[in-house]
């Protein structure tokens, strides 16, 4: 898609990509190979109440995003909550407007499910900016556009809270909406997991962090984090998750696949750690 085409937007507040050549191909028919090769996965679709993804570059996290995204049933609509990387905007930004653009077209926001959050809590804020330079929800989009192409509507949510008792809020909040709608929504957290430790040490964190994940209980989740003084970028996206899944009616958490950084060629000294879970 040429950046002409982004000029004529069916959308007057349109989110334009910011990591478009960086973090995955700039190219439409190169993204479009790449999401071929990282979605080839034969392995069956499983229902899910939401799923944990990865948000890296497609180098290092696309294979486990990709394996991710494979199993799960997209739905037309769909919540994604990622981590405030840029200090932008307040502490819950939800864009409720408007549409995201990638390589491969516009999302729309599906304005009505996000007006139903922003008056279901009212620590969501309707808020642009801290949208603008944040990767973590852009680099999930092309997985859905390519799974969903035709009606897929998104609610995006930018958590830069690290408070628990928020968490729980807007987890209630999500399932009171949610419960609401006649039909199925995806829910969706995006989080990379131990950050710049040795593989060894990251790995062992991470099996930690993800036994607790397994329990769908998101106080324990959240205590986990702050005992093993964890790097997780999307701890709050996560917990969220957890609350909002266990009260929906999820009972379990399949980890789909886990890598490091360094299974990808980068610094075994200093990995990334990446996980893919499925919440049923």
């Amino acid at each position: 898609m040429s950046n002409s085409k982004f000029r004529e937007a069916k959308f007057t507040r349109l989110r334009q990509p910011a990591v478009a050549g960086y973090f995955y191909p700039r190219e439409p028919e190169v993204l479009r190979e790449e999401l071929r090769r990282l979605l080839a996965t034969e392995a069956p679709q499983m229902p899910s109440r939401g799923a944990i993804v990865p948000h890296a570059g497609y180098q290092f996290s696309g294979a486990v995003a990709g394996d991710t995204f494979s199993r799960l049933t997209i739905s037309r609509r769909c919540v994604i909550l990622g981590p405030n990387h840029t200090g932008w905007g307040p502490s819950w930004s939800l864009m409720a407007d408007g549409a995201y653009a990638t390589p491969l077209g516009e999302v729309p926001i599906d304005e009505p499910l996000a007006r139903a959050l922003l008056d279901a809590c009212p620590l969501l804020v309707a808020d642009h900016l801290a949208h603008k330079g944040e990767h973590a929800i852009e680099v999930e989009l092309p997985f859905l556009q390519w799974l969903r192409p035709q009606d897929l509507a998104i609610v995006p949510l930018v958590v830069g809270s690290e408070d628990a008792e928020e968490f729980s809020q807007v987890a209630e909040a999500l399932v009171r909406v949610v419960a609401q709608v006649h039909e199925p929504v995806l829910l969706l957290a995006s989080s990379d997991f131990t950050h710049y430790e040795s593989r060894e040490h990251a790995a062992n964190k991470d099996a930690q962090l993800i036994e607790a994940i397994h329990t769908v209980d998101a106080q324990r989740f959240v205590q986990r984090v702050h005992e093993l003084r964890s790097s997780m970028c999307g701890y709050g996206p996560v917990a969220c998750l957890l609350g909002a899944a266990r009260r929906l009616g999820a009972t379990h958490a399949q980890l789909i696949r886990y890598a490091t950084s360094a299974d990808a060629g980068g610094d075994p000294d200093s990995v990334v750690g990446y996980a893919g879970i499925i919440l049923n």
